[in-house]
């Protein structure tokens, strides 16, 4: 919106990879069910999806991923090496401030480029140095030479991480690795020669890097296509494209003084849905408001430490004996993963709401707040 563009749907990156794929190789799949598994590694997040696709047929199946990790964190990894080098080769009197991180950072970045298609990698910097108790700093030049096998190393337990989510979500699809006919490596840090080995041994053979920068926008043109009923070519106008609720959601309840998360909707559910669960109703006498809070994930267990991602108030007047009041929670989700969340007091009619983004929508006013925000920075 803030560009000018008007939003159709929110799409996730590895469905519109698929898209993406499935239209430019559509010809293999014609008359047949083809599951394809997208591994998605980018500079922020990581994101696995399995899709069946058949003719002009797309259904999401199964989702995972990790929201933080991504490129970023191999950059990480590879600069708090090169600070360990440097302080064991200058001592521990080094400046590394955030020029220098700036710098290493900028360089290790790099790096991790060359050593996609080299084995090994320099990085060249300065930093300032001197001896204990002394007021004059001297800059001392470090070059460093890393090689793939090192860097690699650092990054083993990433790698591990994205194994998991694999299996992770195969198992959700009650899959295995012979079920897949293809699997799709998109985002820029899947072309690291350690994530396409990393899928190799765990399936059993090599993954295809198809266009790791492009296709996801591509993808996305493409459901703009679809939903604008344009044909675009090896793909009807009246294409499906289903997507599905990466999470569970639910609400807390308490039972025998514990508090545990009823699920309401079920991850993977197919978008758009309403589910609606009835029989609620109060903890304590004479309660005149209850509040309704909102949970994301399978775990049935309340975690201190994890915020519910909605919570709104239900009006319980006039105050009722405990368990009196009977109470329906009602979840309702459109196809861009905005989740609309009802409760009503079935004795008087009264209603409490709230409105939530579980897959990056944006309300206008959002949009607006951010339009502005925008307008006032300043690059330096």
């Amino acid at each position: 919106q803030m560009a000018g563009l008007r939003v159709l749907r929110i799409i996730n990156e590895p469905t519109a990879a698929a898209l993406c794929y499935g239209v430019n190789h559509g010809s293999k799949s014609k008359g047949k069910t083809h599951r394809v598994l997208v591994y998605d590694l980018g500079g922020g997040t990581f994101d696995v999806t399995i899709l069946e696709v058949s003719n002009d047929n797309f259904d999401v199946i199964s989702v995972g991923g990790d929201t933080q990790l991504g490129g970023k964190d191999f950059d990480d990894h590879l600069m708090n090496y090169a600070e360990e080098q440097t302080r064991a080769t200058l001592g521990e009197n080094i400046v590394w401030d955030e020029i220098v991180e700036a710098e290493v950072r900028f360089k290790c970045e790099a790096a991790k480029r060359v050593l996609s298609n080299r084995k090994t990698a320099s990085i060249s910097f300065k930093v300032k140095c001197g001896d204990n108790g002394d007021d004059v700093q001297r800059m001392e030049p470090i070059r460093l030479e890393i090689t793939r096998a090192t860097f690699e190393e650092l990054c083993a337990e990433m790698m591990q991480s994205t194994e998991r989510v694999l299996v992770r979500v195969l198992s959700d699809a009650n899959l295995q690795w012979s079920d897949i006919d293809e699997i799709l490596c998109v985002g820029g840090s899947s072309e690291m020669p350690m994530v396409q080995e990393t899928i190799a041994r765990a399936s059993g053979r090599r993954p295809l890097l198809y266009e790791p920068n492009e296709c996801v926008a591509k993808g996305a043109a493409i459901q703009a296509a679809v939903l604008s009923k344009k044909a675009v070519e090896g793909v009807g106008a009246n294409a499906q494209i289903v997507h599905v609720l990466p999470h569970a959601l639910g609400v807390a309840i308490v039972k025998n003084g514990e508090t545990f998360v009823e699920q309401i909707i079920p991850a993977l559910s197919p978008l758009p849905c309403r589910r609606e669960r009835k029989g609620y109703s109060t903890s304590l006498d004479g309660q005149t408001a209850t509040q309704v809070r909102i949970y994301e994930g399978e775990s049935p267990y309340v975690d201190d430490y994890i915020a519910p991602v909605g919570v709104f108030n239900l009006d319980l007047t006039p105050a009722r004996p405990l368990g009196r009041p009977r109470i329906n929670v009602e979840f309702r989700c459109d196809e861009n993963g905005r989740v609309i969340v009802m409760a009503r007091d079935q004795d008087t009619g009264r209603e409490g709401r709230t409105i939530l983004s579980v897959m990056g929508a944006r309300s206008s006013e959002e949009a607006e707040h951010e339009r502005k925000l925008l307008g006032q920075a300043v690059v330096s």
